[in-house]
């Protein structure tokens, strides 16, 4: 995200500070506002997010359309301030929560010791400001943030809806799709079995 859009962002924030609700629930406190997409003073970052998300889909999901769902949140994270739980961001297939297909977030500001981690993909992502991260929104998927001690924590996040078909489109042909060699599928999946059984058969310790 150019530096520009996210000083405007920032700016908004300091303009609307009085707009800002504190949340202090037992798995996440912040200070948070939430927006639509059509607030015009976000403008150029809904334009520039939507670029960002058709070019993540012609890469993962290529033919499907996509919106900006119509919720979506600022949220600024005092010292000591975090969304602490593991999660992920539909729980549920019912209702506006089943309708979200992907997330996306937006780090407003650099913290070195507030990183995002994956669980499933044992990944870190870094705080830095105008990165942009946009990731599937189910169990696969399940993350939190780390709590920085030092340094407040600015984040605009919120979900992407998909008009998702059953099939790809005929343009996208056979020759074109990387299979993986069925060797090394079930050399996969005998490391797979293999770690499963070592886990169950450890000893309990009593």
């Amino acid at each position: 995200m150019p530096d520009t859009v996210v000083e405007q962002i920032m700016q908004f924030c300091d303009t609307n500070a009085d707009h800002f609700l504190q949340l202090n629930l037992e798995h996440k406190q912040c200070r948070q506002i939430t927006l639509s997409p059509e607030q015009p003073e976000l403008s150029e970052y809904i334009s520039v997010l939507n670029d960002m998300i058709s070019e993540y889909l012609a890469e993962w999901y290529p033919g499907v359309s996509h919106e900006i769902m119509s919720n979506f949140n600022i949220q600024s994270y005092a010292p000591g301030e975090g969304f602490i739980n593991w999660h992920n961001e539909r729980g549920t297939t019912q209702g506006i929560i089943g309708d979200r297909s992907l997330v996306f977030m937006t780090y407003l500001n650099t913290v070195p010791d507030g990183p995002t981690h994956f669980k499933h993909q044992q990944l870190r992502i870094e705080a830095e400001a105008g990165k942009t991260v946009i990731w599937p929104a189910d169990w696969t998927h399940t993350h939190c943030g780390e709590v920085s001690e030092t340094q407040p924590k600015h984040i605009v996040t919120g979900w992407i809806t998909l008009d998702s078909p059953h099939y790809y489109p005929a343009s996208i042909q056979k020759d074109d799709v990387n299979l993986a060699a069925q060797e090394d599928i079930l050399a996969d999946t005998h490391e797979f079995v293999m770690k499963y059984m070592a886990h169950i058969q450890k000893p309990s310790g009593k």
